[in-house]
Parts: structure tokens; C-alpha cells; sequence
């Protein structure tokens, strides 16, 4: 018999989760070693990343849905990833852009209010 890493409970030999707790059990090959696998680790599918970058094109959602990812506890590594790098790249550009903004209108005296397109 052996315990789940999780919660000490008392499992199967040829138990795969525990019954307690949930945990996903993972046997090593060689030894009687267990590592629980974390389901937050697990590597997102191409249709997951696909979904997350068709959400990064609607306007409110986004904004929204990327700090759920990046700041909650219970988000995949990989989305969580994703979304910090996301919102690290908004706030670039938006550093860049008012950057760009400031040295046009300031240093080289550019009115841009009455550019016409």
C-alpha cells in the first residue's frame, strides 16, 4: 500500500487517482517512487492557444480574460504564460506609443490635430 502525496490517504497499488482528494497519481519506471502530475503543468493543446489568441482580437474581453489568467491561482502555467506576456506587450506598446506621442509634440513642436488622413 502507499499514500497519495497530496493528503496522506491510504491508496491502491495500481491506483492511479486517489479517492479522497482527487490527486492524479503518476508512477516513475523504475522504483516505487510517485510524483503527483499537476493538471496546471499539463502542456495546452493547439486548439487551446488558437481560443486564446481569437479572444486577444475581441476588444473588452481581452483585457478582462488576460488578468484572470495571469493573476489566478488556478490557471494552466502555459495560459498563464501567455496572458503575462500579452499584457507585458500592451503595456510596451502603450509606453512606446506615448513616448512617441510626447517627442513628436514637444521636442519637434508637431500639432498632430490637424493631420488629416
Amino acid at each position: 500500500m502507499k499514500n497519495c502525496p497530496s493528503c496522506n490517504n491510504e491508496l491502491k497499488d495500481n491506483s492511479t487517482t486517489c479517492s479522497y482528494c482527487g490527486e492524479v497519481i503518476v508512477k516513475k519506471e523504475r522504483g516505487n517512487v510517485t510524483f503527483p502530475m499537476n493538471p496546471l503543468s499539463k502542456p495546452l493543446s493547439v486548439g487551446a492557444y488558437m481560443l486564446m489568441m481569437l479572444i486577444g482580437m475581441i476588444s473588452p474581453l481581452n483585457v478582462i480574460l488576460y488578468l484572470i489568467w495571469a493573476f489566478s491561482p488556478n490557471t494552466n502555467i502555459n495560459r498563464k504564460n501567455y496572458a503575462r506576456a500579452m499584457l507585458l506587450m500592451w503595456l510596451i506598446v502603450v509606453i512606446l506609443g506615448v513616448g512617441a506621442y510626447f517627442l513628436l509634440t514637444k521636442v519637434f513642436s508637431i500639432d498632430l490635430t490637424n493631420i488629416k488622413f
